[in-house]
């Protein structure tokens, strides 16, 4: 199997995806993937999927799902972090909203590796409305612990309180920051009715504190359209 090369609205240090799950426990309503609510193991995708290229590459995996979902055996993610570690001249993102369970397996990681979460708001009350996730807080409290090699998505942004939200971010202390707007707007309008998303002028007041904290912050461009 051929790895996907990242195109869209992917990541800057993204050069190529590896899709290994369907389905996702956590239901996001404003997520692109979709699936069931138990993540199946493409057993093919795993054995055949070439990972020594020509040249070190930086490869997202399980980019539509989530590695480290419960639903996902222990097993299987020690098996995948083990293909990886055999390759160990590329890079590894890997990106979940239950990264206290990534902790779990963090001796097992390939020796060059990103590990990121998600922090669309500080809104719990609001997230539980969309989500089935782990709270923020408890992503928050666990990304820190990959810290250097951590980064935090806060992608879609929805509407939050600035104070809290700074807070939640500094004290996951990523390496650097991500933000952007929901990706479904444009071919799915109707879901902008069940998302509540800040202001321009919020938004330019969250990106200012970032950058005063000292934050690396990349803007995806799909956060121009909130930015006009």
């Amino acid at each position: 199997m051929a790895l996907k090369t990242a195109k869209g609205n992917m990541y800057k240090d993204v050069d190529k995806l590896w899709q290994l799950h369907s389905g996702c426990e956590h239901v996001c309503q404003y997520c692109y993937a979709k699936g069931g609510l138990k993540s199946v193991l493409d057993i093919k995708e795993l054995r055949d999927t070439n990972l020594n290229l020509k040249r070190p590459v930086k490869i997202f995996v399980d980019y539509k799902s989530d590695l480290f979902a419960h639903s996902v055996p222990e097993l299987e993610i020690k098996i995948v972090l083990l293909k990886c570690s055999k390759s160990p001249q590329n890079t590894y993102i890997f990106q979940s909203k239950n990264p206290n369970r990534a902790l779990e397996f963090k001796n097992l990681f390939p020796p060059l590796f990103l590990m990121g979460t998600t922090i669309e708001t500080n809104r719990q009350d609001y997230l539980d409305s969309l989500s089935k996730a782990p709270p923020v807080i408890d992503r928050a409290n666990a990304i820190k612990e990959f810290a250097p090699n951590n980064f935090v998505t806060i992608e879609p942004i929805l509407d939050f309180d600035l104070p809290q939200m700074m807070e939640l971010i500094i004290s996951a202390k990523p390496s650097k920051i991500y933000v952007g707007a929901d990706s479904k707007f444009r071919v799915q309008k109707e879901l902008k009715k069940k998302l509540f998303e800040p202001s321009k002028e919020n938004i330019e007041s969250l990106l200012q504190a970032l950058k005063l904290e000292g934050f690396e912050v990349i803007k995806k461009f799909n956060l121009e359209r909130l930015q006009k």
